[in-house]
């Protein structure tokens, strides 16, 4: 029984290295009948291991794995997975499945992706474009509407400033002038009183306030009130002899005056 064992080991390491039936039996003093039958156990017993090689890459490919899992899970040459794969797919009625065709269906889906993907971003840029269009029109708005409120405000502050100015000067004008009068009339009665120099600070004074006045465009009406009071002034320093204080008081209305013609 060994002996027969080691003769069909020794006729399957022959066939293997390629001899055929009669060099088999020639070398080992066996029958020809006696190596084909142990041809037909050898081929019956690898067609029962391939069968069950098959089977149980069937079922780790229904189990969802790749067939490079299986080559390293049963430790099988890739040539044979590959083949019994195809197979596989054959049985199942499905199209053979290349590299080639992954690569595809995965830059398919990465150009689907990348579309989607850049569909979203240039919706988005859009929404924000339009927002920040929305935004900046209302700020427009709101600087115009400020702009013109302001340019308003500044009307009314240049007309209240020119009125300001105005009045100050007409006050100040008035002031002066009476300041001089008062002067000329307290010289009148006490020449000692007040120097020469002194009198024309006061007249100088006077001058430039009634120039001042001028150019702050008064109204006709407040220039005529003060040219109404120098006249008076006027008629009594000339009863009183006083050519001086005529003399200055008609200084002062040639600058007053001088406007009456001008704005009548």
């Amino acid at each position: 029984m060994r002996g027969d064992k080691r003769k069909k080991s020794k006729i399957e390491e022959l066939i293997k290295k390629g001899l055929g039936t009669s060099e088999i039996a020639r070398q080992l003093g066996v029958t020809p009948a006696y190596v084909s039958k142990v041809k037909r156990e050898i081929r019956n017993k690898r067609m029962i291991n391939e069968g069950e090689r098959e089977a149980e890459v069937f079922k780790l490919l229904k189990e969802g794995k790749s067939p490079v899992d299986i080559v390293i899970e049963l430790k099988l040459p890739a040539e044979e997975v590959n083949r019994i794969y195809e197979k596989y797919l054959e049985l199942n009625n499905l199209p053979p499945v290349t590299q080639l065709d992954i690569m595809d269906y995965v830059d398919e889906s990465c150009e689907s992706i990348r579309e989607e993907i850049l569909g979203e971003i240039r919706e988005y840029i859009q929404r924000a474009i339009t927002e920040v269009h929305r935004k900046l029109s209302k700020d427009v708005e709101e600087i115009q509407a400020k702009t013109e409120e302001l340019g308003k405000e500044k009307d009314d502050m240049k007309k209240l400033l020119i009125w300001s100015i105005g009045e100050l000067s007409r006050i100040l004008a008035q002031i002066s002038i009476e300041s001089l009068i008062e002067r000329m009339i307290v010289v009148q009665s006490f020449p000692e009183t007040l120097s020469k120099s002194q009198l024309s600070m006061y007249q100088e004074a006077a001058e430039d306030a009634c120039k001042m006045f001028i150019l702050s465009n008064p109204n006709p009406s407040e220039v005529q009130k003060i040219v109404s009071k120098l006249e008076t002034f006027k008629q009594s320093f000339e009863m009183s002899g006083d050519k001086e204080a005529v003399n200055r008081i008609n200084v002062l209305l040639k600058i007053l005056t001088k406007y009456q013609v001008k704005t009548g």
